[in-house]
């Protein structure tokens, strides 16, 4: 098959399973353990987040058609403290769906890669990291920026 269309055909998948994420974050929101969860910090550095290409990540959320898949994150200059929370819990829904999309293509990849679809399951890997990882390491950084504004207010 050609390369170009299994690149294509993985980002397809890796989209999709953004739907994977949404219904089972959606499953365990009101669980006792989300709200660990909507704690975590993978990379708290900003060079290594700029390193792995996360601004980049960040430019395409804000200058592509992605900018349109979540419009309740956006923010405002005179967002107040319940705003800042409001948007806080959105990005840790947004974060989580992502995280659990991203465990999903990772299945799927290791799947394909024991099936012999080496190269299917590297397209697979690259459009994950891309699509699911990195936009999770994004919302974390904004959580992160976030708390410390909250912080200041409290």
């Amino acid at each position: 098959m050609d390369i170009l269309i299994l690149f294509l055909f993985s980002i397809v998948l890796v989209i999709g399973s953004w739907t994977i994420g949404l219904i089972i974050n959606l499953a365990i929101l009101k669980q006792p353990f989300y709200e660990r969860i909507s704690h975590m910090n993978f990379i708290r550095s900003e060079a290594v987040n700029k390193a792995i290409g996360v601004e980049l990540v960040r430019w395409g959320a804000m200058n592509t058609f992605f900018r349109f898949f979540n419009p309740n994150i956006h923010l405002s200059n005179s967002a107040g403290v319940d705003r800042l929370t409001e948007i806080r819990k959105q990005m840790t829904h947004s974060e989580i769906g992502h995280l659990i999309a991203f465990v999903a293509v990772v299945v799927y990849s290791i799947f394909m890669a024991v099936n012999g679809r080496l190269l299917f399951a590297g397209m697979l890997t690259l459009s994950n990291f891309f699509l699911n990882l990195h936009p999770s390491l994004l919302q974390q950084q904004n959580k992160r920026r976030i708390d410390q504004v909250l912080q200041r207010y409290s």
